[in-house]
């Protein structure tokens, strides 16, 4: 991707103070979910993702209802992400 280039999904992870220390997938921005809201961008599909999938969902609930349509948690979180990947 060119430096210049925006991607078409933003990944945004959400979490709590005991998981900073975690892992991470590239690209991802932790943030306040109300905080951020208005500069998240309305025309992209936004990922959002946490560890194990109960805050990213709550987020992405917080977020539906702060007027963004296209989003999407990661079911299971980076626990089942990885374990996908890197079985």
């Amino acid at each position: 991707m060119a430096a210049d280039a925006t991607p078409a999904v933003s990944s945004l992870k959400e979490q709590g103070n005991a998981s900073l220390k975690q892992g991470d997938l590239k690209s991802a921005c932790a943030f306040y979910t109300e905080a951020l809201a208005e500069s998240l961008p309305a025309d992209r599909d936004i990922l959002v993702h946490c560890k194990g999938g109960v805050r990213s969902k709550a987020a992405c609930h917080t977020l539906a209802g702060l007027g963004l349509t296209r989003l999407f948690s990661m079911d299971g979180g980076v626990i089942q992400w990885a374990k996908k990947v890197d079985p």
